[in-house]
């Protein structure tokens, strides 16, 4: 194959060239003129606006774009804007329907939004947007032992008080559900702490991982979180962020006890609430909610998490994760993801009509934007002077070109760009006496090093083409009561039966078929700086 000539399989930067497009076209600004009914009521604030900011940024990485759009410079501005130089929290502004406020949720994303800035421009003025509010929110923090928590929602001008009425219409301040108002906030501050040694982002990491772990009682010894004792009771994505944080704050102090604690919750809610190709549920308690695209990219963050650290039957979760219901719950008229899909149908239905009804949510368009960054950013890999190609999925990056024929054919061509010693992933499917390595035409010595093949001694511009069967294989599954029959072509699913009756979803037919067509790719931008969430 040409060095230009590209299969016309999945080239990521296109679903994200998609998602960057409802990004521009969302202004958080303009907040104030949605009504009451719209999703915007409040989460476009701080939530909203962080997300965004994180996921314009990401988007670049990925499209290969230094400069920041305009659009993206007035997100940032509005963002900013929120801060109380005071505090340091990012508040939702007086309005004539609500009172100022700081939602303790809002400030997780807006540290993601902010790490993520800081982690590509080392900025000092974010710096110090940002350490303010770590320190602000470390002061407010309850901290009665070695834990600490946020004891409600909201944080008001008047302090931590149950008498605000934030909605002038009698209702009053309610308890912070632990991982929605805190346990979300550990991932950023552990990545923050990581990268600068900043001590108070550690203290209130390590404080708010404590009490979700051992004194908040949201999660049972095998991991459940069926409980019912708060407003977000069983809220998938606040639970499952919370045990990737844990799981992160366990990497970087070397705690396995802490690592396995969010394993364990992670293999719970895979095992009850997911179904393999990616849905996961909006709630553990019921499915009719659907599924959030933050729960998915929740998902596939801890599996990436995982599968980097000694646990690699997790990559092959993360590529169907993402090749299935990440990209199927992308709106392909306006960019923005869902937040509440089916298995089998983009709708979901209304709990107040009983009604299909169509959701592109504010929070779970970035962070499918963000989901697509951590999968591209995972497809090669360097480690302990070996280059890893993680996933068969198409890529250009300095060490090597990858190119895919998957799901059609197994048949991957690994061009190299600097000498190496190479290691490919095989899909746990993947049959090893059918496998097939070729370098240069030339069948090639190689070697297994767990679930990848290993060459030695590649030079610049050598080619390296692995075949093997694509596994076809037609499954049933059934999650929370909904059951389907799943037709699989490797780690991509093709048909999902019964079909859904409003917007079918996994219409794929073009993807089930041995033929691929080529194309000329238009070379990427190459980045001087890229960043990595881990």
């Amino acid at each position: 194959m040409e060095k230009t000539q590209w299969p016309a399989t999945l080239d990521l930067r296109n679903p994200v060239q998609l998602g960057l497009k409802w990004l521009k076209d969302t202004d958080t600004r303009k907040i104030t003129d949605v009504g009451e009914d719209g999703w915007w009521v409040g989460w476009g604030y701080g939530d909203v606006t962080g997300r965004m900011v994180d996921a314009f940024i990401l988007a670049r990485q990925v499209l290969g774009v230094s400069e920041p759009y305009p659009e993206e410079l007035r997100t940032r501005e509005f963002l900013i804007s929120l801060f109380d130089p005071k505090d340091g929290l990012s508040w939702r502004p007086e309005t004539s329907k609500r009172r100022r406020a700081a939602h303790m949720f809002d400030q997780s994303s807006v540290l993601f939004g902010l790490v993520t800035w800081w982690m590509e421009s080392y900025d000092k003025t974010v710096k110090k947007y940002l350490e303010r509010l770590i320190e602000g929110l470390w002061q407010i923090a309850e901290k009665p032992d070695d834990y600490c928590y946020y004891p409600l929602e909201v944080y008001t001008p008047a302090g931590w008080t149950e008498d605000y009425d934030e909605f002038r219409d009698g209702r009053k301040n309610v308890k912070a559900d632990p991982c929605h108002e805190g346990g979300r906030q550990i991932f950023p501050l552990v990545q923050y702490y990581e990268l600068t040694g900043f001590e108070t982002a550690l203290k209130l990491a390590q404080g708010l991982a404590n009490f979700v772990m051992y004194h908040a009682g949201v999660f049972e010894p095998d991991g459940s979180f069926l409980e019912r004792k708060s407003r977000v009771a069983g809220h998938v994505h606040s639970r499952l962020a919370t045990a990737a944080g844990v799981i992160k704050l366990g990497l970087v102090t070397v705690r396995d006890e802490l690592i396995q604690w969010g394993k364990k919750v992670f293999d719970w809610a895979m095992n009850n609430v997911a179904f393999s190709f990616g849905w996961v549920s909006e709630m553990a308690h019921r499915s009719n909610g659907g599924c959030e695209t933050c729960c998915i990219t929740d998902a596939i963050e801890i599996a990436l998490l995982l599968a980097r650290n000694g646990y690699p039957e997790y990559w092959d979760m993360a590529e169907r994760f993402a090749r299935n219901h990440l990209l199927e719950s992308q709106c392909q008229k306006t960019g923005g993801f869902s937040g509440h899909s089916r298995p089998n149908d983009y709708t979901w239905i209304h709990y107040a009509t009983g009604k299909p009804d169509y959701d592109v949510a504010g929070c779970c368009s970035p962070a499918g934007v963000r989901g697509l960054y951590l999968i591209w950013d995972n497809i090669v890999t360097t480690s302990n002077g070996k280059v890893d190609v993680n996933f068969a999925l198409n890529r250009t990056s300095e060490w090597v070109e990858v190119k895919s024929f998957l799901p059609h054919r197994g048949e991957i061509h690994l061009r190299v760009n600097s000498p190496c010693k190479l290691r490919y992933r095989m899909p746990d499917w993947a049959v090893q006496q059918d496998w097939m390595v070729k370098i240069n035409d030339i069948p090639g010595k190689v070697s297994l090093d767990g679930p990848y093949i290993l060459i030695n001694d590649l030079r610049e511009n050598d080619e390296v083409v692995i075949t093997y069967p694509v596994r076809k294989v037609t499954v049933q599954e059934e999650v929370m009561k909904q059951r389907f029959t799943v037709h699989w072509r490797g780690n991509t699913v093709v048909q999902i039966e019964p079909q859904g009756e409003v917007e079918p979803l996994y219409r794929r037919a073009n993807l089930d078929t041995d033929e691929v067509s080529v194309y000329e790719m238009k070379p990427g931008g190459i980045l001087a700086h890229y960043i990595h969430w881990f």
